[in-house]
């Protein structure tokens, strides 16, 4: 085991430099899941704060520094803007010393820019996304230089209780960023045009909606559990002459397989391009 972990405990201390919606989703996750000792959090906002707080059993702390000074693993929580003063109070504190692990989940942050801010930390990158709050997330991580084995799998532990996390070199994070970071939006919008079209058949919107979340849910659940390729499971659910294929027949004939693919290059180029401001 790597020395820097030896003495951690299986439940180890968490920070949370951050208290908003994401951050929330994090520690409920974790802490539902018993992998987590004490928390301790910090946010200026203090309803946020105390909401967090509340929800997780954390103890509020005064400043950035004291969180720091309590927590073997820190979650920088920020928005981008944000980070470049929270490492510094991090800093300040003794969190960028050898021992300390540092996990930001800051859009467009790289490794780089903050080993530049925390030399001596341990660093690892995470680009999670807004389901962590029903614990169904997908994310990807990756680790800097001086982050090890056993802290990739310390953080993947984490991270794995609220849904699928995936280690990935650095420079694959500004696909994940577009997939599955800004992909919910995406998600929720074809999700929509199915219930439009739902309504459009005659059916009540809450029958629209509630029909097309589970036909959702259900296919991706097949999907994951059953491990059927896409391909397959469209020729699956496909009877020759039928209903399905005569939608096929259409959506097949339509641009959006290149509409969802022009979608996913801007959000992954626009990632690259605040990667780099």
């Amino acid at each position: 085991m790597d020395a820097n972990l030896m003495s951690a405990p299986s439940r180890p201390g968490l920070g949370f430099i951050g208290a908003g919606a994401m951050a929330l989703g994090l520690a409920r996750g974790i802490r539902a899941a018993g992998l987590a000792g004490a928390i301790t959090a910090h946010d200026p906002v203090r309803e946020r704060l105390d909401r967090f707080c509340a929800e997780v059993g954390a103890t509020p702390a005064a400043h950035n520094g004291a969180v720091a000074a309590q927590a073997e693993i820190v979650f920088l929580a920020v928005k981008p803007q944000d980070v470049e003063a929270a490492a510094a109070d991090l800093a300040a504190a003794g969190a960028g010393r050898a021992g300390r692990l540092v996990v930001s989940i800051a859009a467009g942050v790289t490794l780089a820019r903050l080993g530049a801010w925390l030399p001596a930390a341990r660093l690892i990158r995470v680009m999670p996304n807004l389901p962590c709050v029903v614990g169904e997330m997908a994310a990807g991580f990756a680790r800097g230089p001086s982050a090890t084995a056993a802290d990739a799998r310390a953080v993947g532990r984490l991270l794995r209780a609220l849904g699928v996390a995936l280690e990935l070199d650095e420079e694959h994070l500004d696909a994940v960023t577009a997939l599955s970071g800004s992909g919910p939006a995406f998600m929720a919008r074809l999700l929509q045009a199915f219930i439009d079209a739902g309504q459009a058949c005659g059916l009540p919107h809450g029958a629209a909606r509630a029909l097309t979340l589970q036909t959702a849910k259900g296919t991706a659940a097949l999907l994951q559990e059953c491990g059927y390729e896409t391909a397959d499971f469209i020729d699956m659910v496909s009877s020759p002459g039928g209903t399905t294929e005569a939608g096929r027949a259409v959506l097949e004939s339509s641009d959006l397989h290149a509409v969802i693919a022009g979608t996913i290059a801007a959000a992954a180029d626009r990632g690259r391009e605040l990667a780099g401001a």
